[in-house]
């Protein structure tokens, strides 16, 4: 379960890459430009985000528990509640549309470096890419704020991709002045 998502925001670039076991990030707006392995924390939230079958395919086999909570409404539209639990308890709430069955939004309370921190995600903007609908807009909100608003331009299928681009790249070691 390989995953790899690189973005561009204010000209820099951001990579998070997952091999199934470790990953690593580059992320200049955290302060570095040299690749920095994953916490145990972030290994186990960049899962959930590596399972492109989704969190409710053979939700069992993955040690989930999935409780249906209600109907409810996602703006105006009508929305049936699914409770998922994962075996490290956390639980992640998701509104499908009752009509069309695909997923309108996301919450999840989990711990971040020992904080309590609410996630939203919202998903629109469904298109069918071979035959299955992808969201083309997803909102993430952190604590009720907007953090990011992620516009797909394309999706596609069945690509090769070398296990390479899942490895951490080497650090490079800065020179001193003499070039050494």
């Amino acid at each position: 379960m390989n995953y790899r998502l690189e973005a561009e925001f204010q000209g820099m670039k951001i990579i998070t890459a997952f091999n199934g076991e470790s990953g690593w990030s580059i992320n200049p707006m955290m302060g570095s430009t040299e690749p920095q392995p994953m916490t145990a924390e972030q290994i186990e939230r960049t899962k959930l985000q590596a399972d492109y079958d989704g969190m409710f395919y053979n939700y069992a086999e993955k040690g989930y528990t999935v409780e249906f909570m209600d109907k409810d409404f996602v703006d105006d539209i009508e929305v049936y509640v699914l409770k998922l639990t994962t075996p490290n308890d956390d639980i992640i709430t998701s509104y499908f549309d009752a009509e069309n069955y695909v997923l309108l939004k996301s919450s999840s309370n989990m711990l971040v470096q020992d904080v309590e921190t609410e996630f939203e995600m919202y998903f629109s903007n469904y298109k069918f890419v071979d035959e299955i609908l992808v969201p083309f807009a997803i909102e993430t909100k952190v604590n009720g704020n907007t953090a990011m608003n992620m516009v797909i331009d394309e999706v596609t299928y069945n690509v090769d991709i070398p296990d390479s681009m899942f490895e951490m790249p080497e650090i490079t070691e800065p020179t001193d002045s003499t070039g050494m």
